[in-house]
């Protein structure tokens, strides 16, 4: 017997499963498919206790647990659901790409930005509590607070297109939600896509 077939037959749309109705509506609708009775709704009944031996009844309680408390979504539903996902992942990697690949590199990168900011609010600020930002003039042969201004300066470009990945983000998945079309559902992930590769 085909109980998974039966078993999504029987499953009510937007409804959690009910572990003995379900196994009422799947016993009853094999029964009447041997006894050739129609469906369920020609009233035909009977003990559905005696209907399954005790292994088949075993196999179908396993199938129905993996159910019963989970929603069953429709293919719209669906649909959006892994649009949504998609468009998640699309933003997570162009975020991604905006970064120092290496945990230590993004920390190095944190730390200067916060040397930026705590240095260009002070008058004559003591260069020994600096050590980044000095380090990194020396190199470049310029001052602190040019190297302050450079990271200050790049960290709001950076922060200019995480907002906006994340805008690209949120409208998408809204018009997902609000598309009743799988198409069209289907076809937003790819359009949010293109934006963020422009960015």
């Amino acid at each position: 017997m085909n109980y998974l077939f039966t078993l999504q037959q029987f499953t009510t749309l937007e409804t959690t499963v009910d572990l003995d109705e379900l196994k009422k509506q799947i016993i009853l609708n094999i029964a009447c498919q041997f006894v050739g009775a129609g469906s369920s709704e020609d009233g035909f009944n009977f003990d559905f206790v005696d209907v399954l031996s005790e292994s088949e009844e075993a196999e179908l309680n396993s199938i129905i647990s993996l159910h019963v408390g989970k929603p069953v979504l429709s293919e719209i539903q669906a649909a959006r659901e892994a649009a949504k996902e998609r468009v998640d992942q699309e933003a997570e990697r162009v975020r991604s790409g905006l970064l120092s690949f290496g945990t230590a590199m993004i920390y190095v990168y944190s730390l200067k930005l916060s040397e930026a900011q705590a240095f260009v609010l002070l008058e004559a600020p003591d260069l020994t509590l600096f050590p980044l930002l000095v380090k990194e003039a020396t190199a470049r042969s310029i001052t602190p607070l040019a190297v302050a201004e450079a990271i200050l300066a790049a960290f709001a470009v950076f922060k200019e297109k995480i907002s906006e990945i994340e805008r690209i983000r949120i409208v998408y998945k809204l018009l997902i939600d609000a598309s009743e079309d799988v198409d069209h559902v289907q076809f937003l992930p790819s359009k949010a896509s293109a934006l963020l590769d422009n960015l």
